[in-house]
């Protein structure tokens, strides 16, 4: 809970949008927020097991080990900062709009350099201010789905090529609480090659 509220408080008054967050929640008899699948699948990418504790993957790769709760802040905003010097190899642009029967997200993506080989892109769905616990716990960037599917859509593009695609899904949460997620990601180095928060359109 502590490193969650560490890395909100920099999103909020450090980084705003040009951090992403998703929280991929384990599953126990009081939490059923995130599907069993997308943890399972993420679980088993990273070769991780339920610890009681959060692990904290900047950019999908950069493991962030800090057991002290004052440190959380500095550790967290020192591995953000190092991975924001990488120049991205995307240029990706993410809308929404949700609407009762079926929603869309719009992708549109621009390969800015040589891709380093087979990559997939992953949508998250993610929801603000849910509530877990006895006594209640408030937790946000909660992953309620990943679009197509746990396991992402492969994206082969070339340098200076482009894709603009879409993809449905039904929204059965509170649509004012609601991020859209996209990233593309490296899956035998883990690292997560661009991302973007999505823009609601009416």
């Amino acid at each position: 809970m502590l490193a969650e509220q560490a890395l909100d408080s920099l999103k909020k008054n450090v980084y705003q949008d040009s951090l992403a967050i998703v929280a991929y929640h384990w599953r126990t008899s009081i939490d059923t927020v995130t599907p069993e699948e997308v943890v399972d699948t993420r679980a088993e990418l990273y070769d991780i097991e339920y610890q009681g504790r959060a692990e904290i993957f900047v950019d999908g790769n950069f493991h962030v080990e800090e057991e002290i709760p004052e440190n959380f802040g500095k550790a967290f905003s020192e591995a953000i900062d190092y991975q924001k010097g990488f120049p991205p190899i995307y240029d990706l642009a993410i809308s929404y709009r949700l609407n009762q029967d079926q929603s869309l997200v719009f992708v549109s993506i621009f390969a800015t350099d040589t891709p380093p080989g087979p990559v997939r892109f992953f949508i998250a769905v993610a929801e603000d201010s849910v509530m877990i616990g006895i006594p209640p716990t408030r937790y946000d960037y909660v992953v309620r789905s990943l679009i197509p599917d746990p396991s992402g859509s492969p994206l082969n593009i070339a340098y200076a090529e482009s894709l603009d695609t879409a993809f449905a899904f039904e929204n059965r949460w509170n649509a004012d609480k609601i991020h859209i997620i996209g990233f593309i990601q490296d899956l035998s180095s883990k690292h997560i090659l661009q991302a973007a928060i999505g823009t609601k359109v009416e």
